[in-house]
C-alpha cells in the first residue's frame, strides 16, 4: 500500500501527473488492492482523462467484489 499512500500525498499536493504514474505502479504490485485502483481512477478524472478514469473506477468495483 505504500505506492497508494505516496500517490495520495502527491494528489493532495496537486501533483496529478506524478500521482497517476505512482498509482499505475501500485496495482501492478498490489493487484487486489481496490483502493489503489480507485485512487488511480480518481487521479485520472482530475487530469481530465474521463474514459480512462471510468475504466479504472469500474475495475476498483470489481476488485472490491473479489474481496468479499
Amino acid at each position: 500500500m505504500l505506492e497508494a499512500d505516496i500517490g495520495s500525498l502527491l494528489l493532495a499536493q496537486c501533483e496529478t501527473d506524478l500521482a497517476i504514474r505512482t498509482f499505475v505502479r501500485a496495482p501492478a504490485q498490489e493487484s487486489s488492492n481496490a483502493r489503489s485502483v480507485y485512487c488511480l481512477g480518481y487521479a485520472l478524472a482530475r487530469a481530465g482523462k474521463v474514459k480512462a478514469a471510468i475504466q479504472e473506477l469500474k475495475r476498483s468495483i470489481e476488485a472490491m467484489r473479489d474481496c468479499g
